[in-house]
């Protein structure tokens, strides 16, 4: 059987652990996976991980009639002559060209997983009608649509995107054993030239506006008046906000307490080496960078978001504020830094509800299901492995 996954432009984050774990578990039954991406980061993640790269050269993140026609047409060439037994669609643009590649090429079965729409609940009224327009539309052209957090789920519903025979959850899941193999970096304040006794809130995702680090920066003036000792960690890819974020934190003050450390490798590794682990997005699908965080036993302060608080449950497992509310933030991260017995009571359910609801078992078991839904992979009828 071969399986063609279309990613699209999409940066390196959690989607591409979300197929990988997918195509892993296919190859393992001896499935023969395709995976179309265009980032180059992203392609050689998934070389290297042994799997067939493809690529239009012509898929980009926003919207542009040429080279979205141009992806198109290259796309319909591909599944023609790839002729693949099932197509699984990822991303708004990755999702939509694809389905529609799909659809002229006739391919029969298609399933797309929706880890976020291109609209959400800060966007323009003109935005959710249009983009929701084109989800409806182009749910015409699959056999499942995969929701990722059920908040998602009902916004299709509300706005009839799909039909209920269509629509499925299946939250994100990973492999915590692997994470729980991994030692802490524990050199990183001395890299960072960092006292032993600091006290380190981690973000680990892209700097971008839906990420919404700047209210992080917005409340370290606050936390940083009762504890100077505290010291704000970005791990990730910068688009084009960092400058921002350099200058906010110079007018703030609040400068030498935080570090752009860039992409890094060694997330994990360094979310061991923290005290706390935050998450301000504006919003989500379900967070791979939560789920990791909590593997790792960190207490989790992350924005009150759809997705978010399908994983949190304020003051059990984690902390929740308001995306845009600085000082309710800084009120939360001075509560974990007062009580060590409170960051420990928080990390451990943390990691006990990854185990029990959000492992890579769960995930593929379920996703599996779907798969069998659409008549294909038969064998996983005796379970995943």
């Amino acid at each position: 059987m071969r399986v063609l996954q279309i990613i699209g432009n999409s940066r390196f984050g959690g989607g591409v652990y979300y197929v990988l774990s997918i195509a892993r578990q296919l190859s393992k039954e001896g499935q023969e996976i395709f995976i179309l991406v265009e980032n180059p980061v992203c392609a050689q993640y998934f070389r290297e991980a042994g799997f067939k790269v493809l690529s239009t050269n012509a898929f980009r993140r926003e919207i542009s009639p040429y080279y979205d026609l141009k992806a198109l047409g290259r796309l319909i060439y591909l599944i023609n002559r790839l002729r693949p037994d099932l197509i699984h669609t990822h991303t708004s643009k990755g999702g939509f060209i694809g389905r529609l590649a799909a659809r002229i090429a006739k391919a029969k079965k298609v399933i797309h997983t929706v880890h976020g729409f291109a609209f959400h609940e800060f966007s323009s009224p003109f935005a959710q009608a249009f983009y929701s327009w084109l989800e409806r539309y182009a749910s015409r052209f699959c056999q499942r649509l995969i929701f990722v957090n059920k908040k998602d789920c009902d916004c299709a519903r509300e706005k009839k995107i799909g039909d209920e025979r269509k629509r499925r959850i299946v939250y994100n899941g990973i492999n915590y054993r692997a994470i729980e193999k991994i030692s802490p970096n524990y050199q990183l304040k001395n890299e960072l030239r960092l006292p032993d006794d600091a006290f380190l809130l981690t973000f680990t995702g892209r700097l971008s506006a839906q990420k919404n680090p700047k209210v992080l920066i917005e409340g370290l003036p606050n936390i940083l008046k009762d504890y100077p000792n505290t010291y704000l960690l970005l791990i990730g890819d910068d688009l084009g906000l960092e400058k921002e974020l350099r200058v906010k934190a110079k007018r703030l003050k609040v400068y030498d307490n935080v570090r752009f450390l860039g992409f890094r490798k060694d997330c994990v590794a360094c979310l061991k080496s923290s005290d706390c682990f935050v998450l301000p997005s504006l919003w989500e699908g379900l967070s791979i960078s939560l789920l990791e965080a909590m593997a790792c036993g960190l207490p989790c302060l992350v924005s009150d978001i759809k997705g978010n608080n399908e994983v949190i449950v304020d003051g059990k497992n984690g902390f929740l504020f308001p995306p845009k509310a600085p000082d309710c933030f800084a009120e939360k991260v001075k509560q974990l830094i007062a009580s060590k017995e409170l960051r420990r009571r928080l990390g451990e359910e943390a990691k006990r509800t990854v185990r029990e609801l959000f492992s890579e078992e769960i995930f593929l078991r379920e996703t599996m299901k779907i798969y069998q839904e659409c008549g294909l992979v038969s064998r996983f009828t005796q379970g995943v492995s």
